[in-house]
């Protein structure tokens, strides 16, 4: 410290306070300078240069937590000093020491508005920094003139600290500076680049606040942030060779959300953006900043696979480098991009589990973040154990509550088996309970009374299972010590199922949880909880222990009136043993509850007091506010809410007869013909988004895609073989594989180490590719149906051509040819298959509205990524080909096909006079919709085909929204769910399998619908969103389908 403007008493302090060894002793010196500072300062003889001084001084004592409240108002006499220095040190003093409320603060007001009108450039300066720290809502509108007069003066200093004090206001009251976005403009383009700095800081907090407006100043941005790259600013700018790196860093966050979901804007982002990598990556820390800024700015604007690879390239860089803080950064980057593009995390799997066992507790934090967005069905056990880990070994309250909500999320949403289930929740209450919610055990209670509803043996099985495991936990030495809400959740169990413990003896099970009720350390609520268990044990028992009788008897006076009542009523309900057991019956927390409204059992009791002479109960006739209530609800409401009568809409009539499409092929093929789809197929490539490189989970396989999986070529039409036809290939033995058919030795495969194991088990189910491990649990029941609309039909018997033409007219009868070879068998994922060892009959020809090529009517059920344009479901096809002639049978016994649409003939309407669905029947055009379905006006739903990407592009608009949720809900599978969707007479567009989600579409007389359904066994639950342009049939088709879930 140097000057001689300073005294010696001032160095004195400073020196004093820095060699202090104690609190105490440090308090001691300020609160001497206390003395002297009320001493001095108020000495009418100080010059301004000891008042300077003595504000200094008083500085000190407000930084170490003392009183200098006397001082304040001779900081407010400074800021009025002609000399600079003394006025900078007295705003100093003032913005540092007034609270936003303090009264001195308008003190200010008016010498703010003297220097803001001052001719020297340096007084405004100081007015200016002043305003941007004591302004408060209220001083805004006093100054705000002069700070908008001052963004056009001459000298730089002062239109930067204008700027300064904008961004400041509006920080404050965006309302009072929302109009000044044109100066900003200006000053984005000032010659000065520190006013252009300070200009983007302002325009980023609009921006964050209502991005549209600013979406015009995209190109400007660009090329600010290119000169700036390019080393078109002053060398003053640099920062260890890197030019305005915080001028970049700002532009790159502005640019994120000016280009978020907008693909126009982000386009003109693009070549920049690389060529800021490229220069940024420098190998100092400046750099990675840079580059960590470009990361979630291409992470965030519409995407493109060369940004989406150049910030994969930095992020493996990042997350393989030695530095803890760039293996941050990596994380923190990984994590962002993984959340849409998880194919980027399949490299880094080795990294991420080193991460994960990094000693440094932060790095492993945000590994735990990342591990949360990368869940899936595959995966979920083996992040939910790291999870698990985690939270055992932290102590920090904040953390513990994070994972909780993040355990319990995943173990809702992807719990392989409720067995899994139970005991992931119940180890979260172990090391958490007193973070846990109500709800969650709740979830559970429900889950062990109620079960899965699909197999009862299951859920027997899962009843035994955690009866078990919890009477393991009573009797540990730490039981008392539990949290609350496992006691109560134990307690509750075993009173329920204490029968079913073959591990300890029902009597001992009582004399612990006796025990256990007894601890001081045991919660009241608990204790109640173990009270009503110890009454259903006693009725499972036959007998009440003594050990049982000490503790009710103990408890019957307690001073929590819930507890006293619980034990009353145990000592009156074991006195009349038959009564308790009608009572407290077993295993009936699932049965419900008859309600008397009526209150007809207290019939006896008042015709006794009747006869007894007690007066008759007459209702007030002259109640004054009973009348005033009644002569209101007459005469109604000031306002008449009556809504208008709804406006007749003209419907046109159109009548689509999808199921009898075949027999009009002739007149169907002539007006729309194979080159008509041809001719659209590119206008409808055109058309939307461009969804090149991006996995979807919605929609219809590629052609490509379709293609590889199927398992035998087809016949030369490219459509299907209609029934007789397939029925004759059943029939037909299967032809023999080529014995020139090269055999292909697969290489030894190398042992995986520990590592890879752990990583396999982490990335599973994030490969972009379908894979065995990956694959949808179906359940075995379902699979069938499912795969009716989902499973190609069978190979014809006859050669395929090298390549499928689209054809107009029907082909010649192909000759007959040798046998194909066989090809390799596929897993038979859906079901449709039947198993090697039983060969199914012959199916039966259908009738004969499918003897024309048929249409894949539920195509909209298939599996697998959307085709990038929409599909016509009811363009006809050309007539198939003569069936070949039989090829000689090979040496094997025949093996028969299973017959495609005669199993679709449980899922597609035809004329037939039933439907094999429930709830569903009539046939179209014949003046009655189908059995059970939902009418609205008296008229059917119809069924509307959309494809998923028509779907997505309608959902947005269709404002009136209802949504119900069923609980306790029966419903375990997307084919249950759709089944039930269905039953209202809409179209199931998709389902999903892995999440266990439907959508549909249909028409309620002029009005598009669509159907959003999601089951959730985890939590016994099922959630259906009807939405569509009328609230009213919204509302109703969404309680039309809650009936039916009930049900």
């Amino acid at each position: 410290m140097a000057g001689g403007h300073l005294s010696k008493d001032f160095y004195d302090l400073v020196k004093a306070i820095g060699e202090s060894k104690s609190k105490q002793e440090e308090d001691n010196i300020i609160q001497h300078e206390v003395k002297v500072l009320k001493a001095r300062i108020s000495d009418p003889n100080n010059v301004r240069k000891k008042l300077k001084e003595f504000i200094v001084r008083l500085l000190y004592v407000e930084m170490l937590g003392h009183d200098a409240s006397f001082g304040y108002i001779k900081a407010v006499e400074l800021t009025a000093s002609p000399n600079v220095i003394h006025k900078k040190v007295g705003y100093l003093a003032c913005s540092l020491c007034l609270s936003p409320t303090h009264e001195f603060r308008f003190m200010l007001i008016n010498q703010l508005q003297r220097d803001l009108h001052s001719t020297n450039f340096l007084e405004v300066c100081a007015a200016l920094s002043a305003c941007s720290r004591l302004a408060t809502k209220d001083m805004i509108p006093a100054v705000l003139q002069d700070v908008i007069r001052l963004l056009g003066n001459e000298h730089d200093l002062v239109r930067k600290k204008s700027v300064m004090c904008v961004h400041q206001f509006f920080v404050i009251d965006p309302e009072s500076v929302v109009h000044l976005t044109d100066h900003l403009r200006r000053a984005l383009c000032d010659r000065d680049p520190s006013v252009m700095g300070a200009a983007l800081c302002a325009l980023h907090e609009f921006v964050k606040i209502n991005p549209v407006p600013f979406k015009d100043l995209v190109p400007s941005f660009v090329s600010i942030l290119k000169q700036v790259t390019e080393h078109r600013l002053p060398r003053d700018f640099d920062y260890h060779r890197i030019p305005a790196p915080w001028i970049q860093m700002r532009l790159l966050k502005i640019l994120g959300l000016l280009g978020q979901a907008d693909q126009g804007c982000s386009e003109g982002m693009y070549e920049t953006l690389i060529e800021v990598i490229r220069r940024a990556d420098t190998g100092i820390n400046v750099g990675y900043a840079i580059i960590y800024e470009c990361i979630k700015c291409i992470t965030t604007i519409y995407p493109n696979t060369v940004l989406l690879d150049a910030a994969a390239a930095s992020i493996s860089r990042f997350i393989s480098a030695n530095n803890h803080n760039l293996k941050y950064l990596g994380v923190t980057g990984l994590a962002l991009i993984v959340k849409d593009h998880p194919r980027y995390a399949e490299k880094h799997q080795l990294a991420v589990i080193d991460c994960l066992e990094d000693p440094d507790e932060t790095l492993r934090r945000k590994t735990l973040n990342l591990l949360y967005r990368m869940v899936n069905p595959v995966n979920v056990e083996f992040i939910t154990q790291k999870l698990l880990d985690f939270l055992k070994g932290t102590a920090d309250v904040y953390l513990k509550t994070e994972l909780v909500t993040k355990i319990t999320a995943c173990a809702e949403k992807y719990a392989p088996s409720n067995t899994w289930y139970v005991n992931t929740i119940t180890n979260v209450f172990v090391h958490a309970g007193d973070i846990c919610q109500a709800e969650v055990a709740h979830s559970v209670m429900t889950l062990v009374a109620e079960g899965s509803g699909e197999d009862e043996e299951s859920d027997e099985i899962l009843k035994f299972d955690t009866v078990e495991r919890y009477a393991e936990l009573l009797f540990r030495e730490e039981a008392a010590y539990m949290p609350k809400t496992l006691v109560n959740l134990i307690a509750w169990v075993l009173g329920e199922y204490g029968n079913m413990v073959e591990s300890f003896d029902i009597n001992l099970l009582m004399d612990r949880l006796s025990d256990v009720a007894r601890a001081p350390e045991v919660d009241i609520e608990s204790k109640g909880f173990i009270v009503t268990a110890l009454m259903k044990l006693t009725v499972q028992a036959g007998s009440c222990p003594g050990s049982v009788h000490d503790v009710i008897e103990t408890y019957s006076g307690s001073k929590d009136a819930d507890l006293q009542q619980r034990c009353l009523e145990f000592l009156s309900l074991i006195a009349n043993p038959n009564v308790m057991v009608a009572v407290l019956p077993y295993d009936g927390s699932c049965e419900e509850i008859e309600v008397d409204e009526n209150l007809g059992f207290l019939n006896n009791f008042v015709n006794n007091a009747l006869k007894s002479g007690a007066p008759v109960y007459s209702p007030p006739e002259d109640d004054d506010d009973l009348v005033g209530m009644s002569e209101a609800a007459d005469k109604g409401p000031g306002l008449n809410f009556t809504p208008y009568a709804k406006p007749e809409v003209y419907q046109p009539k159109v009548d689509l007869d999808l199921a009898n499409l075949g027999n009009n092929k002739g007149d169907a093929a002539a007006n729309m013909g194979a080159p008509a789809q041809m001719a659209a197929a590119p206008a409808a490539e055109k058309a939307g988004l461009n969804m090149r490189n991006v996995q979807r989970r919605w929609g219809k396989p590629t052609p490509q895609q379709a293609a590889a999986a199927a398992p035998a070529p087809v016949t030369g039409s490219g459509a299907y073989p209609p029934p007789t036809q397939a029925a004759q290939q059943a029939s037909s033995p299967a032809p023999a594989p080529s014995a020139a058919a090269p055999v292909m030795e697969e290489p030894a495969e190398k042992e995986p180490t520990e590592r890879e194991l752990m990583a396999a088990a982490l990335f599973g189910g994030m490969q972009t590719k379908p894979s065995a491990a990956a694959k949808p649990r179906v359940p075995q029941k379902s699979r069938r149906k499912l795969s009716n609309a989902t499973s190609p039909a069978p190979a014809s018997s006859a050669p395929a051509s090298p390549a499928l033409t689209p054809q107009t007219e029907a082909p010649a009868p192909a000759p007959a040819a040798a046998p194909a070879p066989e090809p390799e068998p596929e897993m038979d994922l859906l079901g449709l298959q039947a198993p090697a060892e039983i060969s199914p009959a012959p199916v039966a020809a259908a009738p004969s509205a499918f003897d024309a090529a048929p249409v894949d009517l539920l195509a909209d059920l298939s599996m697998g990524p959307a085709n990038d344009a929409p599909v016509d479901l009811i363009q006809p096809m050309a007539p198939a080909p003569a069936p070949a002639a039989e090829a000689p049978a090979p040496a094997e016994a025949p093996k028969q096909e299973l017959d495609v649409f005669s199993a679709m003939a449980d899922l597609i309407d035809t004329p037939a006079p039933t439907s094999a669905m429930p709830g569903l029947g009539g046939a179209p055009g014949m003046g009655g919709g189908p059995l059970g379905a939902f009418q609205y006006n008296g008229q059917y739903m119809a069924e509307l085909n959309l494809s998923t990407q028509e779907y997505g592009s309608k959902w947005g608009h269709l404002r009136a929204t209802a949504k119900v949720s069923v609980k306790p809900c029966a419903i375990r599978s997307v084919d249950a769910l759709a089944q039930v969707l269905a039953s209202a007479g809409v179209k199931i567009v998709e389902t999903v399998p892995n999440t266990l989600e439907v959508i549909a579409a249909g028409t309620g007389g002029a009005n598009t619908v669509l159907l959003h359904g999601m089951a959730q066994p985890g939590r016994n639950s099922c959630t259906v969103t009807a939405k569509s342009v009328d609230n009213t049939l919204s509302d109703a088709l969404a309680k039309h389908l809650e009936r039916v879930m009930k049900g």
